[in-house]
């Protein structure tokens, strides 16, 4: 490994010969990657957080990820599955609002769709297991 200190940040490179393109650099605007010695860069952790596209990874601790529309979770994966919500639309086709109690949900025991009734039972309108 070898590592300098440039106008651009810290820039940390293997001297493996196999990944001797592979660059890592750090600096005031955050974490980038190059693969060709570091003639173009990619950015993969800002301030404001990790670049998705860089992630590689053999598996993802999938705890609690929410994907989001603006501020609003339309998804969520966690230990019972992965959710989506009903959205609600503006004409202008910005989101309005999310129905959390209308919601489609995907686990291992299959596709459940759930909806929240006035007198607040729960259906499944739709569903569809390994079983039938």
């Amino acid at each position: 490994m070898s590592v300098s200190w440039t106008e651009k940040g810290l820039i940390i490179s293997s001297t493996d010969t196999t990944s001797s393109n592979k660059k890592i650099r750090l600096s005031n605007t955050g974490l980038d990657l190059s693969v060709d010695g570091g003639v173009t860069w990619r950015t993969a952790i800002t301030g404001d957080g990790i670049v998705a596209t860089e992630v590689n990874s053999g598996s993802i601790n999938t705890n609690k990820i929410s994907i989001k529309s603006g501020e609003a979770a339309t998804f969520i994966w966690d230990a019972k599955g992965l959710r989506s919500y009903e959205t609600i639309w503006n004409p202008d086709d910005t989101l309005r609002a999310v129905n959390f109690n209308n919601y489609i949900e995907f686990n291992d025991n299959g596709l459940i769709a759930y909806k929240l009734e006035e007198d607040g039972s729960l259906i499944h309108p739709f569903k569809l297991t390994s079983d039938g």
